[in-house]
C-alpha cells in the first residue's frame, strides 16, 4: 500500500498522529518548501491560521481536511462543497435544558 501525504500546521495530538502515521505520512506545512503538491491528500489544520479558497486550490488531489476544533471558521466551506473536499472536525453537542 502506497502511503498518501497529509499536511499539518501547528500542533497535533500524539494520539490523531499515531493513528494517522498507520495509513498516511505526515509532514508540517512549510509553505516556502512544499514539494510535488499533487501529493497531498489531506491537511491536518487547527485554528492558526484562515485557509481560504486560494490557500486550498494549491492542493489539486485534496480529499479531506481534519480539523481538532468544534468551530470551522478558519476553513473556506462553501469552497470545500464545491470541491467536495470532506471536513473532519469535532461537532459541538446541543442540549435542550
Amino acid at each position: 500500500m502506497i502511503k498518501k501525504t497529509i499536511l499539518f500546521e501547528g500542533k497535533i495530538f500524539e494520539s490523531s498522529k499515531k493513528k494517522l502515521q498507520k495509513f498516511f505520512i505526515l509532514k508540517k506545512i512549510n509553505f516556502n518548501n512544499i514539494k510535488d503538491l499533487n501529493k497531498i491528500y489531506g491537511l491536518y489544520l487547527n485554528l492558526v491560521d484562515y485557509y481560504s479558497e486560494e490557500k486550498l486550490n494549491i492542493y489539486p488531489n485534496l480529499k479531506f481536511i481534519i480539523s481538532p476544533t468544534t468551530g470551522l471558521n478558519h476553513i473556506d466551506l462553501p469552497y470545500c462543497r464545491k470541491k467536495k473536499i470532506q471536513i473532519i472536525y469535532y461537532k459541538q453537542q446541543q442540549y435542550g435544558y
